[in-house]
C-alpha cells in the first residue's frame, strides 16, 4: 500500500496493491467500508469493499473470504453487481466490484414509500432474477436488504454482496461469541433459530423488502433488536393491504393493493419455509406473473392469488422446537443482542404470541378469524336445560327443543349445523391434501442442478448436499482445467431434476502427457514400436 494523498479517512488517497487508487469513501458498515476507486491498469472507476482491521488475522476466514469471492465472481447477470478482483493489502481483505452510480433501494423507500404495487413489483423483479441466478449456482446471499440493492441513474437494479455475508458470518460466529451479523429486520426465522440459511431464506428477506415498499414500514419494529427477532420467529407478517389501509388510507383508496399481491407477500414471508417459493427461480416466476397482471390493470383475481400462493393449505406458521422468548431465552445466535422486558416497544400489530405448532384448519388469506361463541354460564344451564328431562310432561317433549347457546335453533337445525361443520372440515382436509400434493408434484420434489464447475471435490460435494443431490466423481484429462477441479457434470447446471438425483462430476487430471522414449541408435521399426508403446505417434 502506497500513500499518495491525505484525507479524513486514512485509506483515501492510498493505492491498494499498486493498482487501485482510493478516491472517496462511500459508505461504512459494521464489517467493511466501501470506497470509490480508480483502476490504474484498466483505467476505470470501480467500487472497493475493504474489510475492517482484524478480520484478516484468521487464515481460515481469509481462505473462506477468497472462496466466497470466487464463487460470487462466477455470477454473470445484468441484475448482479459484477466482481472484478479480490486481494489483501496490509492484512485487510478487499474485493473490487462494479461501480454503480446512483442510489440504493433504501433511498427509494425512505423518499417515496409507500410505492404503488406496480412500481414495487418492477423494482423487486430484478432482485428475484439475481437470486434465481445465484440459487441456480448453489449460492445463498443471506443478507438481502434494501442497502444491498443498487439502482443506477438509468434505472438498472442490481444486487450486491453475494457470498460475502456467509464469509463474514462464519468469521464473526467465531470471534463475537454468537453475535448475529445482519439487519435483523430482514432475517428469516430459521436463520435466527438454527443459524442455517437456504435459498428460501433469501425469499423471506425479499418478501419483507416488498412489504416495506408497499406499506412504507417494516412489518416488525421495536428496540432492542431481540424484540424484532422474536416477532420474526413467533408472529405472521400481516397483509400489506391491511397495514396500508390503516397507515395511509388515502393511498389505499387511490391505489389499492390487489389480493394477489397480498398473496405474493404472504407466500414469501411464511414462517414455515415449505410454504414459501422454494428458491429465487420460483419466486421470479410468480413475481413476473403478478407484474403482468398489474400492468393489465387487474384489481383482484382469486385464481391468480391461489396460483401465487399454492401452498395456502400448508400451515402458515412453522413448528419449531427452539422458540425465542424475550428476555432470557435468546438463542446463542442472538446472545450478543441486548435484552429487555417483553413489554418494551411492541408495535401496532398486537402482543407477542408463541408459535402455533400445527393449526387444524387454515383460515382464508384475507379473512378474519371467527369469533368463538359466548360460553354458557352454569346458572343458565341449570335454569333451563337444552333437552327435555325424562319426567317432563308429554306436551313439552312435543315442542321444538331450544338450546341456551343458540336460542333460535331447533334440534333438527342443530343437526344440520353439525353436518355443515363436518363438511367444512372435510373440505379443508381435502384442500390440504390437494395443496400439498400439488406443491410436491409441481415443484416440491424438484431441485435445480447447481453449477460445480471449477470446484474442488470437497466444495462440489458440499454444494450438491446443500441442494439436496448426491454426487459421484470420475477423472479425465483436461488441457484447460487445473488438476482436481471439476471439468463437467451430468446433469448440466440449471437442469431441473428430482431431489436426491446423483450428479456425476468429472475431475481434471491435468494435461495428458507421456514421456518420449529414447530412440537414438534404434532402427526405424524399433523406433516406431517404442513410440507406439509410449502412446505417441511417429
Amino acid at each position: 500500500m502506497s500513500k499518495t494523498g491525505t484525507g479524513a479517512d486514512p485509506l483515501v488517497g492510498d493505492v491498494l496493491d499498486g493498482r487501485y487508487e482510493v478516491l472517496q469513501r462511500l459508505a461504512r458498515g459494521g464489517m467493511a467500508t466501501v470506497y470509490r476507486a480508480w483502476d490504474r491498469r484498466l483505467e476505470r472507476i470501480v467500487a472497493i469493499k475493504v474489510m475492517h482491521e482484524g478480520l484478516g488475522d484468521d487464515p481460515d476466514f481469509v481462505a473462506k473470504f477468497d472462496r466466497e469471492a470466487r464463487a460470487a465472481a462466477r455470477l454473470c447477470d445484468k441484475s448482479v453487481v459484477g466482481i472484478f478482483d479480490q486481494g489483501h493489502d496490509h492484512g485487510r481483505p478487499y474485493i473490487v466490484m462494479e461501480f454503480v452510480e446512483g442510489s440504493t433501494l433504501r433511498t427509494i423507500i425512505t423518499r417515496d414509500a409507500p410505492l404503488s404495487p406496480l412500481r414495487a413489483l418492477q423494482l423487486i423483479e430484478p432482485v428475484a432474477a439475481a437470486l434465481a441466478v445465484a440459487h441456480d449456482s448453489g449460492l445463498v446471499h443471506r443478507d438481502v436488504k434494501p442497502e444491498n440493492v443498487l439502482i443506477s441513474h438509468r434505472g438498472a437494479v442490481k444486487v450486491a454482496d453475494f457470498g460475502l455475508a456467509r464469509a463474514v458470518t462464519n468469521q464473526t460466529s467465531t470471534h463475537t461469541q454468537g453475535l448475529l451479523i445482519g439487519t435483523v429486520s430482514y432475517l428469516p426465522p430459521e436463520l435466527l433459530t438454527t443459524g442455517r440459511a437456504h435459498a428460501w431464506s433469501d425469499v423471506y428477506s425479499t418478501g419483507i423488502m416488498l412489504f416495506e415498499m408497499l406499506t412504507g414500514t417494516k412489518p416488525y419494529t421495536g428496540e432492542p433488536p431481540i424484540t424484532v427477532a422474536y416477532k420474526h420467529v413467533n408472529e405472521d407478517v400481516p397483509l400489506p393491504s391491511e397495514v396500508l389501509a390503516r397507515r395511509h388510507p388515502a393511498q389505499a383508496r387511490r391505489d389499492p393493493i390487489p389480493d394477489y399481491v397480498d398473496a405474493l407477500v404472504v407466500a414469501c414471508t411464511r414462517r414455515n419455509p415449505q410454504a414459501r417459493p422454494v428458491d429465487g427461480r420460483e419466486l421470479l416466476r410468480r413475481v413476473r406473473r403478478v407484474r403482468r397482471a398489474l400492468e393489465r390493470g387487474v384489481r383482484g383475481n382469486d385464481a391468480l392469488a391461489a396460483m401465487v400462493f399454492p401452498a395456502a393449505a400448508l400451515p402458515w406458521s412453522v413448528s419449531t422446537k427452539e422458540v425465542i422468548a424475550p428476555p432470557g431465552a435468546a438463542t446463542s445466535l442472538l446472545a450478543g443482542l441486548p435484552s429487555s422486558s417483553a413489554a418494551d416497544d411492541l408495535d401496532d400489530y398486537g402482543p407477542l404470541t408463541p408459535v402455533e405448532p400445527m393449526p387444524a384448519v387454515v383460515e382464508s388469506m384475507v379473512g378474519e378469524p371467527s369469533v368463538p361463541p359466548r360460553p354458557v354460564q352454569p346458572s343458565e344451564e341449570s335454569a333451563q336445560p337444552p333437552w327435555p328431562r325424562d319426567d317432563s310432561p308429554a306436551e313439552v317433549v312435543n315442542r321444538p327443543a331450544v338450546s341456551e347457546r343458540f336460542p333460535r335453533l331447533t334440534r333438527a337445525q342443530r343437526y344440520r349445523r353439525r353436518r355443515a361443520v363436518l363438511l367444512t372440515m372435510l373440505v379443508a382436509i381435502l384442500a390440504l391434501t390437494v395443496g400439498t400434493g400439488s406443491w410436491w408434484f409441481a415443484s416440491g420434489r424438484y431441485v435445480i442442478t447447481p453449477s460445480v464447475l471449477n470446484q474442488t471435490r470437497a466444495d462440489a460435494s458440499a454444494i450438491a448436499e446443500a441442494n439436496d443431490m448426491t454426487i459421484s466423481f470420475t477423472e479425465d484429462y483436461s488441457e484447460t482445467v487445473p488438476v482436481g477441479l471439476v471439468i463437467s457434470t451430468t446433469p448440466n447446471p440449471g437442469d431441473r431434476v428430482v431431489r436426491q438425483t446423483e450428479m456425476v462430476a468429472v475431475l481434471s487430471k491435468g494435461p495428458e502427457r507421456y514421456p518420449v522414449p529414447k530412440l537414438v541408435g534404434l532402427s526405424l521399426g524399433a523406433a516406431k514400436a517404442a513410440l507406439t508403446a509410449a502412446n505417441l505417434q511417429a
